[in-house]
């Protein structure tokens, strides 16, 4: 939380809001790429589970693609901001590997 304030506060004093925007646009529909594909990766891994609503398989597909296309159409045009999306997630990333190595693992 601290990183990502400091990328915002930066972007907000350099001036450039159109960069923050695309950042955060950037950002988050790789967040929602990475939701649907852990919601089909448990879908077929583990059909038992208990889900209250389970959609039709070609709404997350289709949402997976049309976020596939928005985050590639981001890397094209905005080269700046994916290599900090890029340093930002490999350092969380980096923080949880060590943060977590030494904690036991809970099976649900």
């Amino acid at each position: 939380m601290i990183l990502n304030s400091l990328l915002c506060c930066t972007y907000i004093l350099i001036g450039s809001f159109s960069s923050l925007v695309t950042f955060i646009g950037i950002t988050e529909y790789t967040s929602y790429l990475a939701t649907m594909v852990g919601l089909i990766y448990l879908r077929y891994t583990q059909p038992d589970l208990n889900r209250p609503y389970k959609p039709p398989i070609w709404t997350p597909v289709l949402f997976i693609i049309i976020c596939s296309v928005m985050v590639l159409r981001g890397m094209i045009f905005a080269l700046a901001q994916t290599g900090i999306l890029v340093v930002y997630v490999f350092l969380v990333s980096l923080y949880y590997k060590y943060s977590w190595k030494g904690r036991r693992r809970v099976r649900i």
